[in-house]
């Protein structure tokens, strides 16, 4: 059976997210990714940064409740992704579509360059 990739990116009210819920709903063992990417945390103050740290502690615990595992890596998604899929045989990955600010941000300093 292979795999599949969800990937988790800064939707901090996770018990009510509809993405998470879906995961842990569904009769799968899917690869739960979080990429801290430097492109974005670039941004955020040393509060939001602690409170980051705080929310993804918190929800490890609540996935290992549930019998889940969340994969943390330091990187660019696009780079990251694509591997996980190649080594895993994954077939389908899943990302919430979530507007937030720091990833606007971060496009528009793109497009600049």
């Amino acid at each position: 059976e292979k795999k599949k990739i969800f990937w988790f990116r800064f939707n901090f009210d996770f018990f009510k997210n509809f993405f998470l819920k879906d995961v842990i709903d569904k009769e799968i063992n899917p690869i739960l990714l979080l990429c801290f990417d430097s492109r974005i945390t670039f941004f955020f103050s040393k509060k939001r940064k602690k409170f980051l740290l705080l929310w993804v502690k918190n929800l490890k615990k609540f996935l290992e409740k549930n019998k889940q595992t969340l994969l943390c890596i330091n990187g660019h998604p696009e780079k990251i992704i694509p591997k996980l899929a190649s080594n895993f045989f994954c077939d389908e990955i899943y990302f919430p579509t979530e507007s937030n600010y720091h990833w606007k941000k971060t496009k528009k300093k793109k497009k600049k360059n």
